[in-house]
């Protein structure tokens, strides 16, 4: 069994990306939102907008089975501790450049609106309010690296 998968740099910004990416397509396709793999991006971005609204981002490692904590460098255990780092502060930049002066609380649940309809395919929201959403989540997707 080989540890390289344990010393990889985390990707957690670069899998919201992706997540932010497939919301937005499913924005201009919202049947695709009805297949079965669609609900991991749209629950993943629900989850990533609750941790922003309740500040439930956590630096505890997930090490798995066998920790090998003595293996990592400290530049590799910075890494892993603040891999949620870059996506808060993407979170917050869009939701500003897109929302601008409307309460975090109501631009997330706005957004969690949207993915709740793109999810169930019922309770449309407002035209406005899915426009906007895009904005927010291509806003983020080109602020994560």
């Amino acid at each position: 069994m080989t540890i390289g998968y344990l010393l990889q740099p985390d990707q957690s910004g670069q899998l919201a990306k992706r997540f932010a990416h497939l919301a937005s397509s499913y924005l201009d396709q919202p049947e695709d939102a009805q297949k079965l793999g669609a609900t991991i991006p749209l629950e993943n971005l629900f989850r990533i907008l609750e941790m922003l609204r309740y500040e439930a981002f956590s630096d505890e490692p997930s090490g798995g089975i066998i920790s090998f904590e003595s293996v990592e460098s400290p530049l590799e255990r910075q890494q892993r501790e603040a891999w949620h780092t870059e996506i808060r502060q993407a979170l917050g930049e869009a939701l500003t450049g897109s929302f601008g002066e409307v309460p975090r609380d109501q631009a997330i649940g706005q957004v969690q609106s949207v993915l709740r309809w793109l999810a169930s395919g019922t309770n449309a929201p407002p035209d406005a309010t899915i426009a906007t959403t895009r904005d927010f989540l291509r806003r983020f997707e080109e602020l994560l690296q």
